[in-house]
């Protein structure tokens, strides 16, 4: 291995002892500490599986490691997903959205909207940390990974299966197509199964199916994509000794089909439809129980850790009392461009429910926009009874970021769909005037069965906290950690001093001590130093050019994709 030296970090290669260290490459393959991330992954499913004894290896982890619900605020995957890998909260990573705000199109007047891309985020993440001292690494599609960024290491992208090998330069995108071959499949009654004869083609379900099974074909396609990619990788790159991978079908499968595993005549399912998909969760859970069985009985893997981005949470109809909890989507630059706030604020994504308003930096005034804003949003009502839209517009308590905390959206009971709204004057603020709801509100029809963040069901009070589980070398067994107790923003920090490595002491999250073998932070105290910024530009400029400052085509394609999930309208 070639020895990459880390500025600001002096003295680590004695401190990466347990990567085995820095200098050249080892006879033996590096022992590997691997990070897997699923996307929406969430007790409420894993336990009653856990149960049942459906997730042996699941449970084999908990009773050998430590475990417990992870904190996300917000829980909203482009922030959460960067403060996994940063140890920062969103004010300080600065990741708030799928997409960015460019400048405005002069034809339309409106400002355009470029998807996030991985050189956007200008702190470093958990593997260029590592990276940086000498070790190999490998990432598997984490968010945000493209365009590819130079790094000691292996790189498979979040799009298209973009690649990049920077230690031996070999065509690893090239590779990793021509060797794959399908080894899961879904059946014709919507199960996931590893025999080919069984296999199904989606394009052959009955009409009212047909839709759904192929969404579920594209899930199980993308699983088996992203082990084959681990299995490649492992076999190639023995020198890997820090490696992620990341699933991506539990956000968007457990919005689709959650509800018919979990009681689904309280969540208004459909019976043949019920029948047909109240195995898909389980299922997937159990494909995923059977790659953690796998790795965990690979013996270059020490140290796994399991976490996910935000936890998931059914809704029955009766606790469908929030405008937030139907498909409902809320088009903040109207609002705030009717308002005459456009060119001074912009919407962030906040805790739980919550959204955040951010005064844009170098407004003068900052307090009276504030002031005006709030007024201006409280004066947004139904023109039926004069309720307000927006029940709660404060600043966030004893913090400084964002600027105003918009929280406890208008109640609404299911089925009741609100047609008009009333908005204040501008220069007359004893006057309203009627605003159609569409101008405020995407209605895409019927409501979110199953959602993360909404803490609607008291049944499920851990619809917003992800997971964490973690076992190997240095972990306390059978540790189980309370509610609140893990933050999303915690798992570098704890990583890094896991691996053996400083934390920085500019990171907002923490070294989780209860986790931690009794004894062993006496034996080894946690180092810092004072940041880790600028170490990966430092280290990965000999590797390659960078990654080039546009792509057209990246942007339209990932844009059309947002828009069909609805995350961009």
């Amino acid at each position: 291995m070639k020895h990459w030296k880390m500025i600001a970090l002096a003295g680590c290669c004695a401190a990466l002892s347990a990567l085995g260290g820095c200098g050249e490459t080892p006879s033996e393959p590096a022992k590997t500490t691997l990070l897997i991330c699923l996307d929406g992954g969430t007790w409420n499913s894993l336990t009653p599986l856990l149960q049942a004894g459906e997730l042996p290896n699941f449970l084999r982890m908990m009773e050998q490691g430590s475990y417990g619900p992870l904190r996300a605020d917000p829980p909203f995957s482009p922030p959460s997903w960067t403060s996994l890998a940063t140890g920062l909260t969103p004010e300080h990573h600065g990741i708030n959205n799928f997409v960015r705000r460019d400048e405005i199109d002069p034809e339309t007047g409106a400002y355009r909207l470029l998807p996030i891309r991985s050189n956007d985020i200008k702190v470093p993440r958990i593997w260029q940390m590592v990276a940086a001292s000498g070790a190999a690494v490998a990432v598997e599609r984490w968010l945000f990974t493209y365009p590819v960024q130079p790094v000691h290491g292996v790189v498979v992208s979040d799009y298209q299966g973009v690649a990049a090998d920077f230690l031996h330069h070999a065509p690893l995108q090239e590779e990793l197509q021509q060797n794959f071959r399908r080894r899961l499949y879904i059946t014709a009654d919507a199960r996931i199964t590893r025999e080919p004869t069984l296999a199904h083609d989606p394009a052959r379900s009955p009409e009212r199916f047909r839709e759904r099974d192929r969404k579920l074909d594209r899930a199980v396609q993308d699983i088996d994509a992203a082990e084959q990619a681990y299995d490649y990788i492992l076999a190639h790159y023995p020198e890997v000794s820090f490696c992620t991978v990341s699933f991506f079908w539990g956000n968007q499968m457990q919005h689709e089909f959650l509800h018919y595993w979990l009681a689904p005549q309280t969540y208004g399912a459909d019976a043949a439809e019920a029948a047909r998909y109240g195995q898909v969760i389980p299922d997937l859970y159990r494909t995923l129980d059977a790659f953690i069985g796998r790795v965990r009985a690979d013996p270059r893997i020490e140290r796994v850790m399991i976490v996910s981005d935000h936890g998931m949470e059914p809704i029955p109809l009766d606790l469908v009392t929030s405008i937030k909890a139907y498909h409902f989507q809320i088009l903040w630059d109207v609002i705030l461009a009717d308002l005459g706030f456009a060119d001074l604020v912009e919407p962030v994504a906040y805790r739980r429910t919550e959204t955040g308003l951010l005064i844009k930096p170098g407004v003068p005034d900052r307090e009276r926009v504030r002031r005006e804003l709030t007024q201006a949003l409280e004066a947004l009502h139904f023109a039926d009874d004069g309720s307000r839209l927006f029940d709660e517009v404060q600043p966030p308590p004893g913090q400084r970021w964002p600027d105003l905390v918009i929280g406890r959206y208008a109640p609404v009971r299911y089925g009741q769909v609100p047609q008009l709204f009333e908005r204040p004057v501008s220069g007359a603020p004893n006057q309203a005037e009627p605003v159609p709801a569409g101008r405020y509100l995407r209605f895409a029809g019927g409501y979110i069965r199953s959602e993360h963040g909404y803490d609607l069901n008291p049944e499920v009070p851990l619809g917003h906290d992800g997971i964490l589980l973690v076992a190997g070398p240095g972990v306390k067994a059978g540790q189980r950690l309370e509610s609140g107790r893990a933050r999303t923003i915690d798992v570098t920090p704890t990583l890094l001093y896991l691996l053996g490595l400083p934390v920085a002491a500019d990171m907002d999250g923490e070294v989780l001590e209860p986790i931690l073998r009794p004894g062993l932070l006496r034996e080894r105290p946690v180092t810092r130093i004072p940041t880790y910024r600028g170490v990966a530009d430092s280290t990965a400029s000999s590797l390659a050019p960078p990654p080039p400052a546009e792509d057209a085509e990246y942007d339209q394609k990932t844009l059309e994709r947002l828009r069909s999930l609805g995350y961009v309208n």
